[in-house]
């Protein structure tokens, strides 16, 4: 059996693919990335141009604005690869696949995912307060 390169291996935590990266999943991950790539390429172009060009006569509205405005593109790039793999069905799990060790850890992901950061967050904050006072 072929080992993963890293490149397969972050291809498929991006896009949140499971089991093996085949032809079909890869190409239709390339697809999204490739538009999402053009999608975003453009907008550190002329992005940043904008903002060049504004900065002198309205340096605060600038400052404020910018990161706002990228922030909200590269959130509406990212929940279009979501909603593109999950309509393309690259994300898609099959459970005769699985182990039975991986089965088990597919009850509630999320709820549990939430739980230990929500723990990590509930202590680890005023840890990071008695270090930093």
């Amino acid at each position: 059996m072929k080992k993963e390169t890293l490149t397969e291996k972050l291809i498929k935590r991006t896009y949140g693919i499971s089991g093996p990266l085949d032809e079909h999943k890869r190409r239709e991950a390339d697809r999204i990335g490739n538009q999402v790539f053009i999608v975003l390429f453009y907008l550190m172009i002329f992005g940043n141009l904008i903002p060049f060009v504004l900065a002198y006569k309205y340096p605060q509205i600038v400052a404020i604005g910018y990161p706002l405005v990228v922030f909200g593109i590269s959130m509406m790039a990212a929940l279009y690869v979501v909603s593109q793999t999950k309509k393309t069905g690259i994300t898609a799990i099959d459970p005769e696949m699985l182990s039975q060790k991986e089965s088990k850890q597919l009850h509630f992901p999320g709820l549990k995912a939430g739980l230990i950061y929500g723990m990590g967050m509930f202590f680890g904050i005023p840890l990071l307060n008695v270090l930093t006072d």
